[in-house]
């Protein structure tokens, strides 16, 4: 029976691709041929999409990355990350180990490519553990604050001259960025790590969100990254944490940045709007939106569905929203009505050619004059609606004749699309009808009951 090392490259690269991540680096460590053998595929998994934080670790991991000659060409997707430390009570110090004065602690420390792991900095044998990470929790927000206003800036613009492949970038608290778990290990009570905007301490968060937005984006332009696809999905929930997405007062362009470039971008916010910051947010999103004068993909939807019809922004931000370009729009999680859905689509006719749904909920109905309206516009060629709302109770379960996602692409599935609109509206009828017949039975049975009682 032929070994693994004997095996022609084409297999063992055939059998790494199966493999869990641990097992591939465990596998690259018994050759050096095996580790050639399999060298793409590590690139691929652990260099693709690089994720990190504000923080200078963080970021000179990233810097060692593009300096390589051969890793920096795999990087294809770059995230920021919002993690950052913060006190739980502002009046609690950040307490000064004064053994981190010497620097010696840095070079004991060994990060390697793709990892979070780091050995301890601080010498517990010296100090209690519960004292040693309160003291470490404290010297980390110290680091970081420091590295803010400037040196983080600086060190992306090194670090994103040298990615000459990567088209993507994402501000983003869904993913763990490179050195996260090393400040888990550490941070203790009173400091916490928040990934993202918290709904405890909102204002702070936004302002820190927008920051960290800011400094992506000067970095961006100045080292003139060939970036093509610029994604913002905030509002990440785990079990530990109660997050929100961001506001859309956050969006804002800073003064003479232009993203030529850029055609596809990818909005996640908040239905709601934060109190503390100006409600006359239309002129900062409409500067911001005008960063990218070739936008030619457009996806904008709103977490939370729970907050259907709770001071949506939508009905403000259709009238403002103008993309010259535009080919191809995702629209997702809110309600609207007709005229102003499609007033924000006809507007864009000349140049639209695919439409998407996703749960939206379309007050008063109108599903079937709102498509047929839109499939006459001269360049679409395709509607697709995903889990939509027929009925305008959102919670009503979906009609059994119609599929959770359909797409228009002729008329004959125009006609189909309608028809199964048309039988759902049939369906809601009905059972509204039956549950106002047994609400009325209900009422009258109540009434007999009492009428019976009182005789006897």
């Amino acid at each position: 029976m032929a070994t693994l090392p004997g095996l022609p490259n084409e297999v063992v690269r055939y059998i790494a691709e199966f493999l869990p991540k641990d097992d591939l680096l465990s596998l690259r460590q018994t050759s050096r041929a095996m580790n050639d053998m399999t060298f793409d595929i590590f690139r691929r998994d652990y260099f693709q999409d690089r994720y990190v934080m504000l923080e200078q670790r963080s970021i000179q991991n990233l810097i060692d990355i593009s300096e390589h000659p051969t890793l920096r060409l795999a990087v294809r997707k770059l995230g920021l990350c919002t993690q950052r430390i913060m006190r739980c009570n502002d009046d609690v110090e950040c307490l000064h180990d004064p053994r981190l004065e010497n620097d010696d602690w840095e070079n004991r420390r060994h990060p390697e490519f793709g990892g979070d792991k780091e050995e301890d900095w601080l010498d517990e044998e010296e100090v209690d553990e519960d004292e040693c990470r309160f003291c470490g929790s404290g010297q980390l927000l110290r680091e970081q604050e420091a590295f803010r206003f400037g040196r983080d800036q600086a060190g992306l613009l090194q670090a994103m001259r040298n990615l000459p492949n990567c088209k993507t970038l994402s501000l983003t608290d869904a993913r763990l960025p490179w050195g996260v778990v090393r400040a888990q290990d550490v941070v203790v009570f009173p400091f916490r790590l928040l990934a993202g905007p918290s709904e405890l301490d909102c204002g702070r968060d936004q302002d820190f969100t927008m920051y960290v937005l800011d400094t992506m984006l000067a970095a961006a332009a100045e080292s003139k990254l060939p970036f093509k696809s610029l994604d913002i999905n905030m509002g990440h929930r785990d079990p530990n944490r109660c997050l929100t997405t961001i506001y859309v007062q956050v969006l804002d362009s800073i003064e003479g940045l232009e993203f030529a470039n850029l055609t596809h971008l990818r909005l996640i916010l908040s239905p709601l709007l934060d109190y503390q910051q100006s409600s006359d947010w239309e002129p900062g999103f409409t500067r911001f939106m005008d960063m990218f004068p070739q936008l030619s993909h457009f996806t904008l939807g709103f977490e939370h569905p729970a907050h259907y019809g709770e001071r949506q922004i939508f009905r403000r931000l259709w009238m403002v929203l103008s993309i010259p370009h535009l080919r191809a729009v995702y629209l997702s999680r809110f309600e609207t009505i007709a005229s102003e859905l499609g007033g924000t689509l006809v507007r864009h006719q000349a140049t639209l050619e695919d439409i998407t749904f996703r749960e939206i909920k379309l007050l008063r109905g109108n599903w079937p004059v709102l498509l047929r309206e839109l499939w006459n516009m001269p360049k679409v060629r395709r509607i697709t609606m995903i889990q939509c709302m027929i009925w305008e109770n959102h919670n009503m379960p979906a009609t059994t004749s119609m599929p959770d996602v359909v797409s228009i692409v002729d008329e004959r599935t125009l006609s189909q699309v309608i028809g199964w609109v048309e039988v759902a509206n049939e369906e809601m009828e009905s059972q509204k009808l039956q549950n106002a017949m047994r609400q009325e039975e209900r009422l009258l049975a109540g009434l007999f009951f009492q009428v019976g009682y009182e005789v006897e």
